[in-house]
């Protein structure tokens, strides 16, 4: 599995995770805030920059006009242009920290307990209001059905006037403005949402494993590459939070198997714990 550069983009709050993984949950919101905070204000002194180049413009104008020593050169400029500066030097150490401890928390995340928890508090959260959208659902395609109807049969006497006007014969002739709309779509993804929820007990299989192998290396690869490691006893530690792997069968020759033939991704040399 490659490491994404963000591995956490958003955490919904602490009431939805359980208290094993709070303190840790914190911490990225807190490093998170700080990528915020910095972004925020190099954006404004980038902002900033072409009134405060005005200004030293202004300023130096007014003292050549005046006869007065000239202010420092580009002063304002100056300025903003460190503020910038500063920021750009400490975005990207406040993103790695803070992206190193979302590495770590999508794998406490993982683990089997945890995902449990968050399990029972999401469906807990969305299949009341899942139902209270369909009986909503329900209740607003009575009442446009109900509208439509009444519509519908006001519109009768408009033959009459218009059979006045044009000779037609005179007769009550109800004429619908359009059809019903439908709100087939709408409970159809609400269906794929409650088959959703049925369903988040079942863990998907994932493609790619983050492995520490026996000679201390930490190896991306293919999820059934890692399983040849592991029936080749090379593998020392599974690092991405994810249950272990069954080893795959021995090869006919009873030999290694061959990983010549598959790309394998090496990745710097970590604390375990850095890795999801």
């Amino acid at each position: 599995m490659s490491q994404q550069s963000q591995p956490i983009v958003s955490l919904p709050t602490n009431d939805y995770l359980p208290k094993s993984v709070h303190a840790l949950a914190d911490e990225w919101r807190h490093a998170d805030e700080r990528v915020k905070t910095i972004r925020k204000d190099t954006a404004e002194a980038i902002a900033q920059l072409p009134q405060a180049q005005l200004d030293d413009a202004a300023a130096l104008s007014e003292a050549v006009l005046a006869n007065q020593p000239l202010p420092d050169d580009r002063a304002n400029e100056k300025v903003v242009r460190a503020r910038i500066e500063d920021g750009t030097r400490r975005l990207p150490i406040a993103e790695a920290d803070r992206d190193d401890i979302g590495r770590r928390l999508v794998v406490a995340l993982r683990a089997a307990d945890v995902r449990a928890h968050l399990v029972t508090a999401v469906t807990a959260d969305v299949r009341p209001a899942l139902e209270t959208y369909l009986a909503a659902l329900a209740e607003a395609e009575r009442a446009v059905r109900e509208a439509h109807h009444a519509l519908t049969q006001a519109t009768a006497p408009l033959a009459v006037v218009d059979a006045l006007d044009t000779g037609a014969q005179v007769r009550l002739n109800p004429h619908p403005p359009a059809g019903l709309p439908s709100f087939g779509p709408a409970r159809e993804e609400a269906g794929k949402l409650a088959r959703q929820l049925d369903n988040l007990d079942e863990r998907k299989t994932p493609r790619m494993r983050h492995v520490l192998l026996t000679d201390g290396r930490n190896v991306t690869v293919p999820r059934e590459l890692a399983a040849d490691m592991l029936r080749d006893g090379i593998v020392d530690e599974w690092l991405d939070g994810w249950p272990a792997e069954e080893p795959s069968r021995p090869t006919g020759s009873g030999m290694p198997g061959n990983f010549a033939s598959t790309t394998v991704r090496f990745v710097r040399r970590s604390d375990r714990d850095d890795a999801a």
